[in-house]
């Protein structure tokens, strides 16, 4: 009983390249010590993404929380990621 087949080769793939959008250059890189700074539609870099500060005035107030950081576990909770930086 033959239950399938394979067919194609086993050599390397291509490089992946990004899908998201690109979103400009980061001139804005988040950091500890302006949290007070960080308020709804606030844009900052973090390891070569955009990240947004959530406009809702709930969720927003995380963005001036060092623990919701975007190189935090819940980062998600503060901020959006926008997309890559070109420069």
């Amino acid at each position: 009983v033959k239950l399938g087949s394979c067919f194609g080769t086993i050599a390397p793939t291509s490089s992946p390249t990004h899908a998201g959008p690109d979103s400009g250059g980061c001139n804005h890189p988040w950091r500890e010590s302006d949290l007070e700074s960080y308020a709804a539609g606030a844009r900052v870099e973090y390891n070569q993404f955009l990240f947004e500060c959530k406009s809702d005035v709930h969720l927003s107030k995380y963005c001036k929380d060092g623990s919701y950081g975007p190189n935090g576990m819940y980062w998600d909770m503060a901020w959006n990621k926008v997309g890559w930086c070109d420069g």
